[in-house]
């Protein structure tokens, strides 16, 4: 496929619906983050969709925000506990791509153009994201899917909470909406736009580019490819030191070799399918002993490949080379790291 194309996951009231997670009872009750029970100095986080009802946003003084919302449940952040969760969902990404780009605590984009074969797959692709995190954690997320991350993450916006945007056509998409819907132009910016006749995107694209650069410069430009659904800005992220790994604790400490080696090659399975249209360089195991020291083995191949049981044959030689004393293994794991695009592969939308 000759464009990218690009998922933004964007969690839903993050902050929020951690902490419904840790107290149920809060449910349907406004709920605000970012200062305690009439407190007056302090930010507002987040709020959920009952406070928003009152007009309470993020970023926002608390102070207004009490004042909107007197009745309102106002708790401090819980950020550990908000990065845990943060950590588990984004692990579940990773399984969909190599290529993640995590953007804040509660965002990220995919690349998601090897799983497509057809246009009918990104609905497809953005509901498994969407019901996998789910099902899996209890948060709910909104899934924007576009040619670009700009367009994304707009269309992520979209359609919230637990909403799905899929955007073929990025210019009939993008033109009736207000030009504050592009990530970068705030609502101090807005006034300016308006003032020259830029209300929707739609006014935007229908400048000359002349116009454009006697008004915003070269920063203009991108901003006028944009709103023309010309622009197709990628994730910019680098998969050369990018690995994926997979890990296991045993429920016991094992002494038994063969049951060590048939979890390591099990593991190896699981990384294995996760490499998608991606080849590896470095196979690697670590094994954590019954005293908690850990240790990791490697080899670096020559070249790139993608072979199952290259992994499954290193994995063990690993094993065998390296771990010779008699001592309880706890948790054993398999990474493949410096990954290369192998261009042209394709895999199936239910490879992982």
């Amino acid at each position: 496929m000759d464009q990218r194309v690009i998922a933004h996951v964007d969690m839903d009231c993050f902050f929020a619906a951690c902490e419904l997670k840790k107290d149920p009872t809060l449910k349907g009750k406004p709920v605000i983050i970012g200062g305690v029970n009439g407190t007056i100095r302090g930010v507002v986080s987040t709020a959920n969709y009952e406070a928003r009802q009152y007009g309470v946003h993020s970023a926002m003084p608390t102070a207004l925000a009490v004042k909107k919302c007197p009745n309102g449940i106002y708790l401090n952040c819980d950020m550990q506990y908000y990065k845990n969760a943060s950590n588990r969902i984004m692990h579940l990404i990773s399984h969909f791509s190599p290529i993640v780009q995590q953007t804040s605590i509660d965002e990220a984009y995919i690349d998601i153009t090897h799983l497509v074969e057809s246009k009918s797959d990104w609905l497809k692709i953005a509901k498994r994201i969407r019901s996998n995190i789910y099902y899996r954690t209890g948060y709910t997320c909104s899934v924007g899917v576009g040619h670009s991350t700009t367009v994304a993450k707009i269309a992520s916006g979209h359609q919230k909470p637990s909403g799905i945007t899929i955007v073929h056509d990025c210019k009939s998409f993008l033109a009736p909406l207000s030009i504050g819907t592009i990530p970068g132009i705030g609502k101090k910016s807005v006034p300016y736009y308006n003032k020259i006749g830029i209300h929707t995107i739609s006014d935007l694209a229908k400048k000359d580019i002349f116009f454009v650069l006697q008004h915003f410069g070269k920063h203009g430009i991108k901003l006028h490819k944009l709103a023309r659904g010309e622009y197709r800005n990628e994730i910019t992220f680098s998969t050369k030191d990018k690995s994926i790994s997979n890990e296991t604790t045993f429920d016991e400490d094992v002494l038994d070799k063969k049951t060590i080696l048939l979890t390591l090659q099990h593991l190896a399975l699981k990384t294995y399918n996760r490499l998608k249209s991606y080849e590896y360089k470095t196979v690697s195991i670590k094994i954590r002993f019954s005293d908690f020291h850990t240790i990791t083995r490697s080899f670096t191949f020559t070249q790139h490949g993608n072979s199952l049981g290259e992994i499954v044959l290193k994995i063990q030689q690993l094993f065998s080379e390296h771990i010779t004393n008699s001592e309880p293994i706890r948790l054993v794991g398999v990474k493949l790291e410096q990954l290369n695009q192998v261009v042209g592969k394709q895999q199936t939308l239910f490879a992982y």
